[in-house]
C-alpha cells in the first residue's frame, strides 16, 4: 500500500527553506510502513537556488528505497523539463503536472 505524503515551497527555494519543508516529512517517513508517494506543490513557488536544486535530487537519491514516486505540480512549463532531468539526476520517478488531480491519480497508479 502506498502512503501520500504532500510538501508545498513557497516563494524562493533555498536549501534552508528546502530543509525546513522537508523535515515533517522526513518524521513521517522514519517511522515503519508502507512505501510513499510524494506530491510536491510549486504553484507558489517563485524561483530556486542552484543548491536548493542540488539539495533537492541528493535527497531523492537518499528516499528511493522509501518514496516509489514524485509527483510535482507547477504550472511553469519550463520547471516540467527541470522536474524531467531532476528525475533522471536523482533515478527518481518523478513528473510534473499542471494540476493536483492529475498528479494525485499518477501516484496511485490510476
Amino acid at each position: 500500500m502506498l502512503t501520500l505524503l504532500e510538501v508545498e515551497f513557497v516563494g524562493h527555494l533555498t536549501v534552508q527553506a528546502l530543509d525546513h519543508d522537508l523535515a515533517p516529512l522526513e518524521v513521517q517517513m522514519s517511522l515503519p510502513g508502507p512505501r510513499f508517494g510524494l506530491l510536491v506543490d510549486c504553484r507558489r513557488m517563485t524561483g530556486y537556488d542552484g543548491e536548493a536544486r542540488a539539495a533537492f535530487i541528493h535527497w531523492n537519491r537518499t528516499q528511493r528505497e522509501r518514496v516509489d514516486r514524485v509527483a510535482v505540480v507547477t504550472t511553469n512549463l519550463l520547471w516540467h523539463m527541470v522536474v524531467s532531468a531532476i528525475s533522471l539526476a536523482s533515478a527518481q520517478k518523478m513528473k510534473a503536472f499542471g494540476d493536483t488531480s492529475g498528479a494525485r491519480a499518477w501516484l496511485v497508479g490510476r
